[in-house]
């Protein structure tokens, strides 16, 4: 490909060159950080650029391959299989209850359920409190899975601000700041990106603080932060591992 040396097409190059030397095909972070100056710079390669460069290499045998969508590693994108193979209880009956315990329903397995959900519950809504006549619909606020409980209510008890967040792995140029890192989070692969403020234990586990309350936020999600003056800079990430209300 041509270009001047300082060009993102070189750098590429020069990165599949080194893959091309490994086998199999590896590329370690010293070396990309090396060709390319920073993460910053390591982390805006356009796609069809790459996609190029990979249908060059002789020893690539995935350069075909379509792009993974989804759970690309559960066969058929069935992941609720997945699960009642490692986890056999997650598809023992149980109670679906109100938020005040009350039983209003049966489910077949709680792996069929996840926090923030509408469809598929199987009870109905419940009457409106706004409007007489009307139902308003129940959401999964939380699952329970030792008691096999999962609790419904509406979608004003999904909203949260609080978030515990472990296995932080900060990529920032500078320390988490004691003070707090003001940045941008997304919780969900297709969601925009939400301001917050990221504070660290000292450790590897914190917690975030949103500005504003995010409905559907369930634990064992990612975490993703990005700058708040460049929404291409990704500065790390962690997994939720609890939500409150701040």
């Amino acid at each position: 490909m041509k270009g001047d040396v300082g060009s993102s097409e070189a750098k590429v190059a020069e990165l599949f060159r080194v893959a091309r030397q490994k086998s199999p095909c590896v590329v370690f972070l010293d070396e990309i950080q090396a060709i390319f100056g920073n993460r910053e710079n390591s982390g805006r390669l356009g796609t069809s650029m790459i996609a190029q460069l990979m249908m060059e290499m002789d020893n690539l045998n995935v350069k075909n391959k379509p792009d993974s969508q989804d759970i690309c590693f559960v066969p058929n994108g069935k992941y609720a299989d997945i699960v009642k193979r490692l986890r056999p209880d997650a598809v023992d009956p149980g109670e679906i209850v109100d938020m005040d315990g009350s039983v209003i329903g049966k489910h077949d397995g709680i792996v069929n359920f996840t926090v923030g959900q509408r469809k598929g519950l199987g009870i109905g809504g419940r009457s409106s409190l706004v409007e007489p006549g009307a139902t308003d619909p129940l959401y999964v606020v939380a699952v329970n899975p030792v008691e096999r409980r999962v609790v419904v209510g509406p979608r004003s008890a999904l909203g949260r601000n609080l978030l515990k967040v472990s296995e932080i792995n900060w990529l920032g140029d500078n320390p988490i700041s004691s003070s707090g890192e003001k940045l941008m989070i997304k919780l969900r692969s297709t969601q925009e990106p939400i301001s917050g403020t990221l504070f660290s234990d000292g450790s590897d586990n914190g917690k975030v603080v949103l500005d504003e309350l995010e409905f559907g936020v369930a634990i064992g999600q990612a975490a993703v932060f990005y700058s708040r003056d460049d929404s291409a800079r990704v500065l790390g990430g962690g997994w939720m591992i609890e939500t409150s209300l701040h």
